[in-house]
């Protein structure tokens, strides 16, 4: 038991400790003469160790310093960005929805639903939580665009009440979600509606010429753009 306590880590780092001290000192007196002649040069020498040493650090700090930043952000990815539109619709006798668009009279058409269905699928990479807005859908016409808003509230005749699926897609770090978002020509009114049937009217536009694009911004306030891809 005495022996270990002699040898125990503290003692043995004292004991280190004054034989680097004596060793120095010792050194230092038999040399003193070559060290005032070289101090110069030794200084520079020890200078340059210390930058080196310095900007290690620095560079270590700058690294951990992009770590954490990066920790305390979310890293949202979104896949699979499909959609059905109305305007691709097909009647039993074949015709067209944008066909019967053409045809038929602004004060009819105005009255009728024009609903699309978005779906998507996001990914949290992040270990921090983090949202988006529910996406704008965004109807470009040869260079015209209309722009939908998501459904967010909507009255369930079933349950005679109104549902709320929020104006956010939220997701804990790592976490995934399929979200499925409906838009539809009523919240947008009818003036608007009327807009978009005059438009395909004199423009003569076809199903094919017409390009789909969801916007939307994440937390950190950057505003994201996608195309979407068809689903007939």
């Amino acid at each position: 038991m005495y022996m270990k306590k002699i040898f125990s880590r503290k003692n043995l780092l004292i004991a280190g400790l004054l034989i680097v001290l004596f060793t120095s000192g010792r050194l230092a007196y038999i040399y003193i003469d070559t060290l005032n002649d070289y101090s110069n040069f030794l200084l520079a020498i020890i200078t340059l160790v210390l930058v080196i040493i310095t900007g290690f650090y620095a560079h270590q700090t700058r690294e951990m310093a992009k770590m954490t930043a990066y920790q305390m952000k979310s890293d949202l990815k979104m896949s699979d960005i499909n959609l059905v539109s109305c305007f691709n619709r097909k009647y039993e006798n074949g015709e067209s929805a944008l066909t019967r668009i053409k045809k038929g009279p602004i004060s009819i058409l105005i009255n009728q639903d024009y609903d699309f269905y978005l779906s998507f699928k996001i990914f949290n990479k992040s270990s921090c939580s983090g949202s988006i807005e529910k996406p704008l859908l965004v109807l470009s016409i040869k260079n015209s665009e209309f722009s939908f808003l998501p459904q967010v509230k909507f009255y369930n005749s079933k349950t005679d009440s109104i549902v709320d699926n929020g104006a956010t897609v939220f997701l804990r770090g790592g976490d995934f979600q399929v979200v499925d978002v409906k838009y539809t020509n009523d919240q947008m009114g009818n003036e608007w509606t009327r807009k978009l049937i005059e438009f395909i009217k004199s423009s003569n536009v076809k199903s094919e010429e017409i390009d789909y694009f969801i916007k939307y911004k994440d937390n950190n306030g950057c505003e994201n753009i996608r195309q979407c891809v068809l689903e007939t």
